[in-house]
């Protein structure tokens, strides 16, 4: 039976129809989970007892939600895939697509890590947030005066608060802030750290980013018998056209998997909820989509 890898040859005529409702089972088996889960931790998680015992729980209960919203975004960048390998399929988008969850999943598991302690959760929380409100300062400054001084006092809320637990705050030679409570790692290293996908990611990096030899490559073939001549200077041009790779779908739906799992996995272990549920369910779904014995990373 073909499998879901990087080495996937010739894949059977219902691997694709197979792939979307394998990912739609798994997209719909994980939202019912959730919802049979109480929304609080369990009393005796790894959530609970940090909340109890670390000196602001305020700052923990901000982490996961910003993880809630990271699951919300990866949940629903799944569901846009299947869309992309649904007739008509969309060979470009359906990679960029699978970037994004990437992005928003690593970032997820990645705070909900359940062997990191409270002290390096509130750490990495208070990076990412430091780090977006750069972003949302730039935009700001395009707006007007009025908003960019309302982001720039939320920043210094943020930062007299991490100063106040005792986290680092990093300058640089102009004495301008460039980190808050740890050196916020870019997209890749989150990626390669906690999903594994730094190769895929790049990949997927090269479409999003414009790459003439990713999306040709991956997005399009050539036309058979359509090489001519264009004048003047009697170039030789070769017709192309968009077609989608099943090779590559296989490519893009273990990373999606991946994506949409690891995060959920860190969550109910991080909440104390019922992980044996939720393997069960990767099991089902991972021999439905033939998925890779090493790819099953609940197993390790």
């Amino acid at each position: 039976m073909s499998q879901i890898s990087d080495s996937m040859n010739s894949p059977p005529p219902h691997f694709i129809p197979d792939l979307r409702q394998g990912l739609t089972d798994l997209y719909d088996g994980i939202s019912k989970w959730s919802k049979s889960q109480c929304v609080d931790p369990a009393p005796d998680s790894i959530a609970t007892k940090e909340r109890a015992s670390f000196s602001r729980p305020d700052f923990l209960v901000s982490a996961s939600a910003i993880v809630t919203l990271l699951l919300e975004s990866s949940g629903e960048h799944v569901s846009a895939f299947v869309k992309t390998i649904t007739e008509p399929v969309e060979p470009i988008a359906c990679w960029t697509c699978v970037r994004s969850m990437l992005e928003t999943s690593s970032l997820a598991a990645w705070l909900h890590d359940p062997t990191i302690d409270a002290r390096t959760r509130v750490g990495r929380a208070f990076s990412l947030r430091f780090e977006g409100m750069e972003q949302q300062e730039k935009f700001a400054a395009l707006l007007g005066q009025s908003e960019l001084d309302a982001v720039r006092n939320s920043t210094a809320r943020l930062v007299a608060d991490a100063d106040s637990l005792g986290y680092p705050i990093f300058v640089n030679p102009k004495n301008q802030r460039t980190a808050l409570g740890q050196r916020q790692p870019n997209a890749t290293t989150i990626i390669a750290t906690v999903l594994d996908e730094e190769k895929k990611y790049r990949l997927l990096s090269a479409v999003a980013h414009g790459h003439f030899w990713a999306i040709s490559q991956l997005s399009f073939r050539t036309v058979p018998n359509t090489s001519t001549q264009v004048n003047p200077g009697a170039v030789k041009v070769q017709a192309f056209e968009k077609a989608p790779s099943i090779m590559g779908i296989g490519f893009l739906g273990s990373a999606a998997f991946k994506a949409l799992a690891r995060p959920f996995w860190n969550h109910s272990h991080y909440f104390g909820w019922d992980s044996l549920r939720l393997e069960e369910l990767f099991e089902s779904v991972a021999d439905k989509v033939s998925l890779s014995i090493p790819l099953r990373f609940w197993r390790s």
